[in-house]
């Protein structure tokens, strides 16, 4: 295994410190300030899940990456493999006896437990299903997904020079030109978003730091209280898999140490000393674990490009170095597959939870020009400002003699000040009575770059640490995410469309699960998933943001980015303007080549800037069994309505 040039630990998971958000609408309709994670979801989708078993047992494709030196196709297991399923009534799985046959029955089904639904929506876990069994040749396998988080890690990074690895597993794996993360864009809100598919407003982690007027207590991702359940919604996907017998393994995820009533099997606490070298041992370390003790899920937090981040900004040779540390952990990572013959059998979703921004000392707002402090009990978030008026002191009056001191303000237009009631639904996603106290009634909003800060502060500092911070809205592209994943999953799901339009981190739950055969709980996501065909970004897509997108001077990575070469309109407009100059010089000056070939010469580059079109994916068996079984489900609500309305009127 590689070492890192640089192994060093890291001290925090984030440093303490006109509107414009992404508000996409929910996906599902589901009542999300009534969920019961003690329970399953509805009747309809383990009916679902049930018929997705019977019908077929997904067959796994080899993914290749040749092109990357550590993965060997000539080894001498090689990467075929093959796909078992125990039998279900004596029929082996992957066969389908008739197709017409199971589309009857899945219909039966699913009218079956609909009715069944209508009447009781408490449902107790399901008994233990046998699962999909793959090999390659020597070892069985169930499906395996490891899930990785790059802290802080903007896709931008992305280069040949700085993450030489990374740049070539792009090219071949399946992505996205950007995740976009959940307000407000801070670790703890994102890395929990993550995991249960909720936006925080229903999982109750509404930033690093909150006061909850219900309990009279702060949540404080720096205290040891923050690990008592009281505080966590939502159900994580370790303890999803748990509950359905799929064995989970968490390292040092945000949330992961929280005692739940299904806990991962293996986990892994924060540890202030742990090294890059670690992380790939303990993952390796699982994946040599024998069938029925081996994880099926891997969660693995990696903090070093925040930590980095915070302490010298967006550019410079230690982010330089901490790009190569970390594509060498990645690097490392795929060679512990590889080196296993296990390439082609496990997924692995490489994700961030937010990007970074510049600080500066010329772009300072000082709390105490706004309000007076000593009426203040509660500050929330950062770089967003909560706050908390005493108990005594009116709400109102505070708002309005804050407003009073914004209009007046030199630095006016660089920040906003709101009612909880005018930004709860774009910030933290919605309304929700068990979460609601957690929002403080005041904030003060700055926008990408500036920073809120107070007199008190800044007399123990020479300049405004620290120099990169995140927590801004996320519509901005600063603060824009990573989404990267291999494995035969993707590849079953998208075959050679390799992009997917940009996607909120809400769907990486459902995506996770889908891909090891384990039913979601509620959420903000797609059912059953994003990864479709809908979801695959048009050939011709170009991002009209170009990075960083913002108003003042700052230094920037110089080497090129690989997804701002592939995506960014600036510069195909740089390219085409390049090529039409290039043509004009050489009809005026033709070479001898190109002499009476002008015609041949315009079309020549016509044809090199028309976008490659990408081939459609047929769709699935099972995807079609779902559209029909969905409009059965349509019909038969439809039908109830009529009778209900029948009986109703002849009562």
């Amino acid at each position: 295994m590689s070492g890192f040039a640089v192994d060093t630990p890291f001290t925090d998971l984030d440093h303490e410190e006109e509107l414009a958000f992404y508000d996409h609408n929910d996906n599902i309709s589901i009542d999300l300030n009534a969920l019961d994670f003690g329970s399953r979801t509805n009747p309809f989708l383990r009916a679902i899940h049930w018929l997705s078993a019977f019908v077929t047992a997904r067959r796994r494709r080899d993914f290749h990456l040749e092109d990357i030196e550590l993965f060997d196709n000539d080894a001498d297991l090689g990467n075929e493999y093959h796909t078992k399923k125990k039998s279900i009534w004596g029929i082996p799985g992957g066969t389908i006896v008739n197709g017409s046959l199971v589309v009857i029955i899945g219909l039966l089904i699913a009218i079956i437990v609909i009715l069944a639904g209508k009447n009781n929506q408490q449902t107790t876990p399901l008994p233990i299903i046998e699962k999909n069994i793959l090999t390659n040749g020597t070892n069985e396998w169930y499906p395996t997904t490891i899930l990785i988080s790059l802290d802080g890690f903007h896709p931008h990074y992305i280069s040949e020079e700085n993450t030489p690895f990374l740049s070539k597993l792009w090219q071949r794996a399946y992505s996205a030109p950007y995740m976009i993360p959940s307000n407000p864009t801070v670790t703890f809100t994102n890395h929990w978003t993550l995991v249960t598919g909720l936006k925080p407003i229903y999982h109750g982690i509404v930033g690093n730091k909150f006061f909850d007027s219900k309990l009279g207590e702060t949540f404080d991702r720096a205290n040891k209280d923050m690990l008592d359940a009281k505080w966590w919604g939502g159900d994580p996907i370790w303890s999803t898999a748990e509950k359905q017998h799929v064995k989970a393994a968490t390292h040092m995820w945000p949330g992961s140490e929280v005692k739940l009533p299904f806990d991962a099997t293996f986990v892994d606490p924060f540890d202030i000393d742990e090294s890059l070298n670690n992380k790939v041992l303990k993952i390796s370390q699982w994946l040599d674990l024998n069938l029925q003790e081996r994880p099926q899920l891997m969660l693995a937090y990696v903090p070093t490009i925040d930590t980095i981040g915070h302490k010298y900004g967006v550019s410079g040779n230690e982010l330089k170095q901490a790009l190569l540390d970390v594509d060498n952990l990645v690097l490392n990572i795929y060679s512990a597959l590889d080196q296993r013959n296990i390439s082609s059998l496990a997924n692995v979703v490489i994700v961030s939870d937010h990007g970074m921004s510049p600080t500066s000392d010329d772009r300072l707002i000082l709390l105490d020009d706004l309000v007076d402090l000593d009426v203040i009990d509660h500050m929330d978030n950062w770089p967003l400002y909560g706050l908390r008026p005493k108990l005594a002191i009116d709400v109102d009056a505070i708002y309005e003699s804050i407003d009073m001191a914004w209009q007046k303000h030199p630095l006016k237009n660089m920040f906003n000040v709101y009612r909880r009631e005018d930004i709860q639904q774009e910030i933290f996603g919605g309304f929700n009575d068990i979460y609601n106290e957690r929002i403080a009634p005041i904030w003060i909003i700055p926008k990408i770059g500036y920073s809120i800060t107070t007199a008190a502060a800044m007399a123990k500092e020479i300049s405004y640490t620290p120099k990169g911070v995140h927590g801004y809205s996320n519509s901005e592209v600063l603060m824009r995410a990573l989404f990267l994943a291999t494995g035969p999953y993707f590849e079953e799901k998208l075959g050679s469309s390799h992009y997917l339009k940009p996607f909120d981190n809400t769907e990486i739950y459902n995506i996770v699960c889908d891909s090891i055969d384990v039913e979601p709980c509620p959420n903000n996501g797609t059912i059953p998933s994003y990864v479709q065909e809908g979801s695959v970004l048009e050939d011709d897509w170009l991002d009209e943001y170009a990075y960083p997108n913002v108003q003042f001077e700052i230094s920037i990575l110089k080497e090129d980015s690989l997804l701002e070469s592939k995506f960014s309109a600036k510069v195909a407009q740089k390219e085409q303007e390049e090529v039409v100059a290039t043509d004009a010089e050489q009809i005026l000056n033709p070479t001898p080549a190109a002499q009476g070939g002008t015609e041949t010469l315009l079309k020549t580059t016509q044809t090199t800037l028309t976008p490659v079109p990408i081939t459609p994916h047929p769709q699935k068996l099972w995807d079609k069994l779902h559209n029909v079984v969905t409009a059965a489900e349509e019909f038969v609500d439809e039908a109830i309505d009529e009778i209900e309305d029948l009986f109703h009127s002849h009562s």
